[in-house]
Protein backbone atom coordinates (compact mmCIF):
# COMPACT_ATOMS: atom_id res chain seq x y z
CA UNK A 1 0.00 0.00 0.00
CA UNK A 2 2.58 2.48 1.27
CA UNK A 3 4.61 1.65 -2.36
CA UNK A 4 1.42 2.26 -4.33
CA UNK A 5 1.06 5.64 -2.17
CA UNK A 6 4.48 6.73 -2.97
CA UNK A 7 4.13 6.11 -6.85
CA UNK A 8 0.86 7.88 -6.87
CA UNK A 9 2.51 11.35 -5.25
CA UNK A 10 5.96 10.75 -7.83
CA UNK A 11 3.34 10.72 -10.53
CA UNK A 12 1.19 13.77 -9.18
CA UNK A 13 4.80 15.74 -9.20
CA UNK A 14 5.57 14.60 -12.63
CA UNK A 15 2.32 15.66 -13.78
CA UNK A 16 2.15 19.19 -12.19
CA UNK A 17 6.16 19.48 -13.44
CA UNK A 18 4.84 18.56 -17.37
CA UNK A 19 1.74 21.17 -16.17
CA UNK A 20 4.01 23.83 -15.34
CA UNK A 21 6.59 23.56 -18.34
CA UNK A 22 7.42 26.77 -20.08
CA UNK A 23 10.05 26.53 -22.56
CA UNK A 24 12.43 28.38 -24.95
CA UNK A 25 13.74 27.05 -27.97
CA UNK A 26 16.83 29.46 -29.58
CA UNK A 27 18.40 28.87 -32.76
CA UNK A 28 20.52 28.53 -33.24
CA UNK A 29 22.19 27.57 -31.00
CA UNK A 30 25.13 29.75 -31.07
CA UNK A 31 24.83 33.41 -32.37
CA UNK A 32 26.61 36.43 -32.03
CA UNK A 33 24.25 39.83 -32.14
CA UNK A 34 24.90 40.44 -35.59
CA UNK A 35 23.41 37.55 -36.28
CA UNK A 36 18.89 36.34 -36.47
CA UNK A 37 17.85 34.55 -34.08
CA UNK A 38 14.57 32.20 -33.69
CA UNK A 39 12.55 32.52 -30.31
CA UNK A 40 10.42 29.55 -30.37
CA UNK A 41 8.25 29.49 -27.34
CA UNK A 42 5.90 27.10 -25.77
CA UNK A 43 3.56 28.68 -22.97
CA UNK A 44 1.92 25.78 -22.17
CA UNK A 45 1.14 25.69 -18.41
CA UNK A 46 1.53 28.96 -18.25
CA UNK A 47 -0.72 32.18 -17.46
CA UNK A 48 -0.27 32.54 -21.26
CA UNK A 49 -1.68 29.33 -22.05
CA UNK A 50 -4.83 29.72 -24.41
CA UNK A 51 -3.82 33.48 -24.57
CA UNK A 52 -3.84 35.03 -28.48
CA UNK A 53 -2.65 37.07 -29.57
CA UNK A 54 0.77 37.11 -27.83
CA UNK A 55 4.19 39.09 -27.16
CA UNK A 56 7.52 39.37 -27.15
CA UNK A 57 9.29 42.10 -24.03
CA UNK A 58 12.73 41.57 -25.34
CA UNK A 59 15.74 43.38 -22.97
CA UNK A 60 19.59 43.30 -22.60
CA UNK A 61 22.52 43.71 -20.12
CA UNK A 62 22.31 47.29 -22.62
CA UNK A 63 18.58 48.44 -22.33
CA UNK A 64 15.30 47.40 -23.52
CA UNK A 65 14.50 46.85 -27.13
CA UNK A 66 13.43 49.03 -28.93
CA UNK A 67 10.40 48.23 -30.03
CA UNK A 68 9.12 46.58 -26.85
CA UNK A 69 6.49 49.51 -26.94
CA UNK A 70 5.93 52.53 -24.90
CA UNK A 71 5.42 50.50 -20.97
CA UNK A 72 5.32 47.30 -20.13
CA UNK A 73 1.08 47.68 -19.87
CA UNK A 74 1.66 48.56 -23.72
CA UNK A 75 3.07 46.21 -26.34
CA UNK A 76 4.37 47.46 -29.64
CA UNK A 77 2.43 45.45 -31.99
CA UNK A 78 6.02 44.89 -33.88
CA UNK A 79 6.61 42.25 -31.13
CA UNK A 80 4.01 40.48 -31.59
CA UNK A 81 4.46 36.60 -31.95
CA UNK A 82 4.00 34.79 -34.95
CA UNK A 83 1.22 32.08 -33.59
CA UNK A 84 2.57 28.13 -34.97
CA UNK A 85 0.08 26.21 -33.05
CA UNK A 86 -1.53 26.26 -29.91
CA UNK A 87 0.55 27.49 -26.99
CA UNK A 88 3.73 27.57 -29.51
CA UNK A 89 5.07 31.23 -30.40
CA UNK A 90 7.71 31.66 -32.46
CA UNK A 91 9.95 35.17 -33.02
CA UNK A 92 13.32 36.45 -34.83
CA UNK A 93 15.54 38.93 -34.37
CA UNK A 94 19.21 40.60 -34.56
CA UNK A 95 20.26 41.36 -31.27
CA UNK A 96 22.29 44.64 -32.98
CA UNK A 97 18.93 45.77 -34.60
CA UNK A 98 16.66 45.04 -31.50
CA UNK A 99 18.84 47.04 -29.43
CA UNK A 100 20.73 49.36 -31.48
CA UNK A 101 23.75 48.86 -30.06
CA UNK A 102 27.03 47.61 -31.20
CA UNK A 103 28.11 43.88 -31.06
CA UNK A 104 30.60 44.72 -28.58
CA UNK A 105 28.38 46.62 -26.31
CA UNK A 106 25.59 43.56 -26.28
CA UNK A 107 26.35 40.24 -23.84
CA UNK A 108 23.42 38.70 -22.84
CA UNK A 109 19.65 38.79 -23.45
CA UNK A 110 16.71 38.06 -21.72
CA UNK A 111 12.91 38.01 -22.74
CA UNK A 112 9.23 36.98 -21.65
CA UNK A 113 6.23 36.08 -23.78
CA UNK A 114 2.91 38.33 -22.17
CA UNK A 115 -0.17 39.68 -23.23
CA UNK A 116 -0.75 43.17 -24.84
CA UNK A 117 -1.69 44.93 -21.65
CA UNK A 118 0.95 42.88 -19.29
CA UNK A 119 -1.59 41.64 -17.60
CA UNK A 120 -0.46 37.97 -18.30
CA UNK A 121 2.80 36.89 -18.86
CA UNK A 122 5.13 33.47 -18.74
CA UNK A 123 8.17 33.35 -16.20
CA UNK A 124 11.49 35.46 -16.89
CA UNK A 125 13.65 33.83 -19.86
CA UNK A 126 17.06 35.03 -19.07
CA UNK A 127 20.37 35.23 -19.37
CA UNK A 128 21.17 33.93 -22.88
CA UNK A 129 24.76 35.32 -23.84
CA UNK A 130 25.85 36.71 -27.29
CA UNK A 131 29.09 35.01 -28.65
CA UNK A 132 31.75 37.97 -28.89
CA UNK A 133 33.05 38.33 -32.68
CA UNK A 134 36.01 37.59 -34.13
CA UNK A 135 36.90 40.72 -35.91
CA UNK A 136 38.56 40.62 -39.06
CA UNK A 137 39.95 43.80 -40.33
CA UNK A 138 38.47 44.04 -43.88
CA UNK A 139 38.50 47.05 -47.15
CA UNK A 140 34.57 47.81 -46.54
CA UNK A 141 32.57 47.11 -43.56
CA UNK A 142 28.97 48.47 -43.05
CA UNK A 143 27.21 49.43 -39.41
CA UNK A 144 24.53 47.43 -38.81
CA UNK A 145 25.86 44.70 -40.74
CA UNK A 146 22.34 43.91 -41.37
CA UNK A 147 20.44 46.94 -42.47
CA UNK A 148 16.72 47.38 -44.55
CA UNK A 149 16.62 50.15 -47.01
CA UNK A 150 14.96 52.62 -44.11
CA UNK A 151 17.93 52.08 -41.72
CA UNK A 152 20.36 54.50 -40.90
CA UNK A 153 23.76 52.66 -42.20
CA UNK A 154 27.03 53.67 -41.78
CA UNK A 155 29.49 52.34 -45.02
CA UNK A 156 32.90 52.14 -43.49
CA UNK A 157 36.48 52.79 -45.59
CA UNK A 158 39.39 50.63 -43.98
CA UNK A 159 42.86 52.44 -45.60
CA UNK A 160 45.35 50.30 -44.11
CA UNK A 161 43.95 47.14 -45.37
CA UNK A 162 42.90 48.91 -49.18
CA UNK A 163 43.46 46.26 -52.22
CA UNK A 164 45.50 48.29 -54.32
CA UNK A 165 48.03 50.93 -53.60
CA UNK A 166 47.01 53.89 -55.25
CA UNK A 167 43.83 53.36 -52.60
CA UNK A 168 46.05 52.82 -50.13
CA UNK A 169 47.99 56.11 -50.42
CA UNK A 170 45.19 58.62 -51.77
CA UNK A 171 43.84 61.07 -49.58
CA UNK A 172 40.58 60.56 -49.30
CA UNK A 173 37.68 62.93 -49.62
CA UNK A 174 34.07 61.53 -50.75
CA UNK A 175 32.23 58.34 -51.45
CA UNK A 176 29.75 57.71 -54.55
CA UNK A 177 26.64 55.45 -54.16
CA UNK A 178 24.75 53.56 -56.60
CA UNK A 179 20.91 52.16 -55.52
CA UNK A 180 20.26 49.23 -57.31
CA UNK A 181 16.62 47.36 -57.60
CA UNK A 182 15.72 43.69 -57.55
CA UNK A 183 16.27 43.92 -61.69
CA UNK A 184 20.03 44.91 -61.01
CA UNK A 185 18.42 48.61 -62.16
CA UNK A 186 19.81 51.90 -60.96
CA UNK A 187 17.28 53.62 -58.94
CA UNK A 188 17.30 57.68 -59.45
CA UNK A 189 20.73 58.39 -60.12
CA UNK A 190 24.45 57.69 -58.45
CA UNK A 191 25.01 60.05 -55.57
CA UNK A 192 28.49 61.41 -56.17
CA UNK A 193 30.71 63.65 -53.77
CA UNK A 194 29.71 62.96 -51.10
CA UNK A 195 31.45 64.00 -47.90
CA UNK A 196 33.22 61.34 -45.96
CA UNK A 197 34.20 61.63 -42.11
CA UNK A 198 37.54 61.38 -41.03
CA UNK A 199 37.14 58.49 -37.82
CA UNK A 200 40.62 58.44 -37.31
CA UNK A 201 43.47 54.83 -37.69
CA UNK A 202 42.71 55.65 -41.34
CA UNK A 203 39.03 54.70 -41.22
CA UNK A 204 36.51 56.79 -42.98
CA UNK A 205 32.96 56.45 -43.02
CA UNK A 206 29.56 57.58 -44.44
CA UNK A 207 25.81 57.58 -42.45
CA UNK A 208 22.43 57.95 -43.94
CA UNK A 209 19.14 56.59 -44.50
CA UNK A 210 18.90 54.94 -48.18
CA UNK A 211 15.33 56.13 -48.99
CA UNK A 212 16.11 59.95 -47.61
CA UNK A 213 19.25 59.75 -50.11
CA UNK A 214 17.42 58.23 -52.73
CA UNK A 215 14.34 59.55 -54.61
CA UNK A 216 12.97 55.63 -55.19
CA UNK A 217 9.31 56.43 -55.86
CA UNK A 218 8.56 53.60 -54.55
CA UNK A 219 10.51 51.01 -55.83
CA UNK A 220 12.42 49.01 -53.10
CA UNK A 221 16.45 48.89 -53.14
CA UNK A 222 17.49 45.53 -52.57
CA UNK A 223 21.33 46.10 -52.57
CA UNK A 224 23.40 49.44 -52.59
CA UNK A 225 27.22 49.72 -54.31
CA UNK A 226 29.77 52.28 -53.83
CA UNK A 227 33.03 53.82 -54.04
CA UNK A 228 35.27 55.88 -51.70
CA UNK A 229 37.20 58.56 -54.00
CA UNK A 230 40.30 60.75 -53.00
CA UNK A 231 43.17 62.70 -54.39
CA UNK A 232 46.60 61.20 -55.09
CA UNK A 233 48.93 61.45 -57.28
CA UNK A 234 50.45 60.26 -60.67
CA UNK A 235 53.92 59.26 -61.61
CA UNK A 236 55.14 63.01 -62.57
CA UNK A 237 53.49 64.03 -59.56
CA UNK A 238 49.98 65.18 -61.16
CA UNK A 239 47.22 65.49 -59.04
CA UNK A 240 44.57 62.63 -60.27
CA UNK A 241 41.43 61.15 -58.73
CA UNK A 242 41.80 57.61 -57.08
CA UNK A 243 38.96 55.56 -56.82
CA UNK A 244 38.57 52.24 -54.13
CA UNK A 245 37.10 48.79 -55.96
CA UNK A 246 33.41 48.97 -55.83
CA UNK A 247 31.77 47.36 -53.02
CA UNK A 248 28.64 45.97 -52.53
CA UNK A 249 25.97 46.02 -49.21
CA UNK A 250 22.62 43.96 -50.28
CA UNK A 251 19.77 45.06 -48.13
CA UNK A 252 17.41 42.41 -46.11
CA UNK A 253 13.86 43.10 -46.10
CA UNK A 254 12.83 43.98 -42.17
CA UNK A 255 9.77 45.72 -42.87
Amino acid sequence: MKTKIFYIIISLIFTIKQTNAQTLVISPTSYTAEDEITLRFDVTGSPMAGEDPAYLWLWSNAGNCLTNGTSFQNSNDANQLTKISANIWEFKFTGTVAFGKSPAELQWFGCLVKTKDGSKQTIDFKPYNFDPLVFLETQFRSFPAKVSQNDVVTLNFNQSVADNPDAARMTPQSISIKAIDEHNVIINVEKTGLPIKNSGNKTFSYSFIPTQLFATGGTKIVKLEYVFVGKGYDATGKPVEVRTSVAELTLLDLE
